[in-house]
């Protein structure tokens, strides 16, 4: 087990520093996201130690959500975007409430995780709308067959 995964496994926070320039995007997915302090001779420590004691006082439980919301979206992602691995309605409205709570020092949601709220959200308005439609449809196949219905039993009461 690497490091990132053994911080990630005890749920505890990382703030790495760069002792050398190195690209982000050749780094694990993990590290790539947080934001990394500079290496010396870069470093200034009015301006680079912000954001990470920001990320640092920032509401823990908002953002272990938010690492969970980013792994289903980066599995979504990698499989496709697939309308099977969206998620339900009550996770919807999960997702929503989280985005809502976030902390004003929090990190922005991941663009692809409101990609993923966004996809979500579309296919249960989709599912709504078949509903809405099916139910309209069959109401007023019912109605048809009760109008049927009252005027072959009128025509019968009058002939008989």
């Amino acid at each position: 087990m690497g490091a990132v995964d053994q911080v990630k496994t005890r749920n505890k926070r990382l703030v790495p520093v760069m002792v050398d320039l190195v690209n982000p995007a050749k780094l694990p997915r993990q590290l790539g996201e947080i934001h990394i302090l500079p290496p010396d001779g870069l470093f200034d420590l009015g301006c680079d130690l912000v954001k990470p004691v920001e990320v640092l006082e920032t509401d823990h439980d908002w953002l272990k959500q938010a690492t969970r919301w980013q792994d289903r979206a980066t599995e979504w992602l990698a499989k496709g975007r697939p309308s099977a691995l969206l998620l339900s309605r009550g996770a919807l409205v999960d997702a929503e409430a989280w985005k809502d709570a976030q902390p004003v020092k929090a990190p922005a949601p991941a663009l692809m995780v409101m990609d993923l709220v966004l996809a979500i959200r579309q296919t249960m308005t989709r599912r709504q709308r078949v509903f809405v439609g099916g139910s309209l449809a069959i109401s007023i196949g019912v109605l048809a067959l009760a109008g049927f219905a009252y005027t072959c039993c009128s025509k019968a009461c009058l002939c008989g």
